[in-house]
């Protein structure tokens, strides 16, 4: 037979199943890669928004410090009788000193001081230019209001200067204006630090003058393009780009939900601008945030490759093993076919061919039962590699889930964004419902291990006093919701068990919260301690409840994995996992799990451990 011939077997069952392997990997690839799009690009929107609010709070900071600053030289009696008399030189010999200490201690770069008029009797910082009269919109709006202004201006160097001016008043009236102000680099560089992001400054040409401000920049010992870009100079950038890519980000980067994706080099950058507004809420330019983001993206697309390989590799094996049992039947198929041609051809020898047809028969029965023993290794093949993709996709959901965890307790804790009650409450049901997901991955990343055979467990002399102590103080809230007493018998002398610690405060943890979960209200949950049924050799850890007890129709079905009897109808958490982890991890230590239950009574789960071989002195 032909394998494109369409009633071949072969290809009536591969090519069906081909499409769906094929068709199944491309909506894994496609939906997998959206949704870490989607989290790459809220983790930038997040990077973002925490530079622009630091950076505001870093201007506040600055702010305050310079106020103090202005606090003390108000005060200061000296210059304030230089500023009254108008005593250039007085002043300037005594403001000096005082400027250095400003500028080495605060990294203040301006000390003005103005006569009423708003004419600048001294600028320490420059001392040689004074007599000129200032309008800038802070020293206008302490004239206007006859208070504190403060804000950042706009310098013809195309630098930002944060500015802060007190008007000073006698008994007679306002005797003038002091002014300091710093120029506020350094503040972007801290926010850049702080937060892990890259920082440009683009200011708008019409603000800026070039002769002025190619002067400056020689001055500053900096490059001067002003050609660089066509309506913005760059004056100050952490990333050296090229000009086309800084200026097609100034044009669009307020565009797609605030963020697009650059190539700069051989690194990838997520940017997004935002607006720079000067003290009379100008906007003079924007401020570029862009934040590398090749790893994640590189890290995306290889976690997605690995997948897709092991998908293909999979599949290739599965459709391998079909085509190789299809290609067995159709053989004997046509074996089949041959021999009745055969056997109707000469009906004379009938006696002999049917000799020879219980022979075949005897044949094909060891083939039948050798292709089922392979089916068998096969299938066992294909549960262990099950229980593998299990719990790599356990170990790639936990990592997400725990981001979702982690921002939404940020979001209900963030001093910064108060939320609602109704934000709040919608916040704790997040948190509900992802740590009941992150219990189910949890529990079946142990299953899958068990399955698997990865997990290991260490064997130690265990003491049951305190690890049974610290599992009733963990379930104690739990029961305390509903008023269920928590009685143990387990102290005194300690009760030593082979077994390991870690698993087995799961196990007792899991006992425990079953016998709270499934209890009546004001019922109660009790602990024994004593030796098996086998004697001093092994001892016996029982959990008694007193709630509806177990049908022993359904005792059988406790340990399968995910049988939650009547859980559901009750309205009972759980993933229904638990009891058959517990049973599989204490039978790795060598020890046994059981129930005894009466309907109506209540229940009494056990678990039995080796007793280790004490010294006599304990």
């Amino acid at each position: 037979m032909s394998y494109l011939n369409p009633s071949a077997i072969k290809f009536r069952l591969l090519f069906p199943l081909a499409l769906m392997l094929v068709g199944s990997l491309f909506v894994f690839v496609y939906g997998t890669s959206r949704e870490e799009a989607s989290h790459i690009a809220a983790d930038f929107q997040r990077s973002a928004l925490a530079a622009q609010r630091n950076y505001d709070t870093a201007l506040r900071a600055e702010v305050e410090t310079l106020s103090a600053a202005l606090e003390f030289l108000q005060n200061d009696e000296i210059l304030r009788r230089r500023l009254v008399v108008g005593d250039r030189e007085g002043a300037m010999k005594h403001a000096s000193p005082i400027f250095e200490r400003l500028r080495s201690q605060f990294r203040i770069t301006h000390f003005y001081i103005l006569t009423p008029e708003r004419r600048v009797l001294l600028r320490a910082h420059e001392p040689g230019r004074h007599g000129d009269i200032i309008g800038r919109y802070t020293v206008m709006q302490a004239e206007r209001t006859g208070t504190p202004a403060s804000g950042v201006e706009l310098g013809p160097l195309g630098t930002f200067t944060l500015r802060v001016v007190y008007p000073l008043h006698d008994a007679k009236g306002l005797i003038g204006y002091l002014e300091l102000g710093e120029e506020i680099e350094h503040v972007v560089s801290n926010v850049r630090t702080a937060v892990g992001v890259d920082l440009s400054i683009a200011i708008d040409k019409r603000f800026l003058a070039r002769k002025d401000w190619d002067q400056g920049m020689h001055m500053l010992g900096r490059p001067a393009d002003w050609n660089r870009l066509a309506s913005s100079v760059e004056t100050y950038s952490s990333l050296k780009m090229p000009a086309e890519t800084m200026a097609h980000m100034l044009r669009s980067s307020f565009g797609q939900n605030g963020k697009e994706e650059y190539a700069i080099g051989d690194r990838h950058y997520y940017a997004m601008a935002h607006p720079l507004t000067d003290a009379g809420k100008r906007e003079v330019g924007s401020l570029l945030i862009l934040r590398d983001m090749t790893e994640r993206l590189e890290n995306n697309r290889n976690a997605i490759l690995e997948i897709s390989g092991f998908s293909i590799a999979m599949g290739g094996f599965v459709l391998v093993f079909f085509y190789f049992l299809a290609g067995r039947i159709e053989r004997r198929l046509e074996a089949a076919r041959l021999q009745l041609v055969e056997e109707t051809n000469a009906r004379e020898v009938m006696q002999k061919k049917h000799i020879d047809a219980l022979e075949v028969n005897q044949m094909r029965l060891l083939e039948v039962q050798e292709a089922l023993i392979q089916s068998k290794e096969a299938a066992e093949l294909a549960s262990q590699v099950k229980s593998e993709f299990l719990a790599r996709m356990s170990h790639e959901l936990r990592t997400p889930m725990n981001s979702i965890l982690g921002f939404a307790q940020l979001m209900k804790i963030d001093p910064a964004t108060p939320l609602s009650a109704e934000q709040g409450e919608f916040v704790q049901h997040i948190i509900r419902a992802g740590g009941h997901l992150l219990e189910l991955i949890n529990e079946t990343l142990d299953l899958s291990s068990i399955e698997a055979g990865r997990l290991d467990v260490h064997m130690n002399k265990v003491d049951l006093n305190p690890m049974v102590d610290e599992c009733v103080e963990l379930i104690q809230p739990l029961a305390d919701v509903r008023n269920i007493r928590i009685l143990s018998s387990i102290s005194g002398e300690p009760n030593w068990v082979l077994g390991d610690r870690f698993r087995l405060k799961q196990v007792m943890l899991n006992l425990l919260s079953n016998a709270v979960k499934f209890n009546r209200d004001e019922g109660s949950v009790t602990l024994v301690c004593g030796y098996g049924p086998s004697g001093e050799g092994r001892l016996r850890v029982s959990v008694t409840d007193t709630g509806e007890g177990i049908p022993p129709a359904s005792l059988d079905q406790l340990f399968l994995p995910f049988s939650r009897l009547n859980a559901e109808e009750r309205e009972i958490g759980g993933t229904g996992i638990g009891l058959a982890i517990s049973k599989r991890m204490v039978e790795l230590m060598g020890g046994k799990v059981g129930v005894n239950s009466v309907p109506g009574q209540g229940s009494t789960f056990w678990i039995e451990l080796d007793r280790p071989a004490l010294p006599d002195n304990q």
